[in-house]
C-alpha cells in the first residue's frame, strides 16, 4: 500500500489506520496537496467521536 497512514493518540486511546493506494489510477495524478485529505479523514473521526483536535497545524509537516 502507498498513502498508508497511522495515526496514534494514546491520550485519547485512538488509533486510525488507513491503508489506501496513492498511485491509482497512476502515479503522475498526485498533485502537491494530494495527502491533505487524509487529515480530513482523521479530523472526522475525531469529530465522530466527539474529540476535538488540539493542533490542526502540524509544524513538523512544514518542516518534511
Amino acid at each position: 500500500y502507498t498513502g498508508t497512514s497511522l495515526w496514534i493518540d494514546p491520550e485519547n486511546q485512538i488509533t486510525v489506520i488507513l491503508l489506501t493506494n496513492a498511485v491509482h489510477p497512476n502515479r503522475s495524478w498526485k498533485k502537491p496537496k494530494y495527502f491533505d485529505w487524509r487529515q480530513r479523514i482523521h479530523s472526522a473521526v475525531y469529530e465522530t467521536l466527539g474529540f476535538k483536535e488540539q493542533n490542526l497545524n502540524f509544524q513538523w509537516r512544514k518542516n518534511w
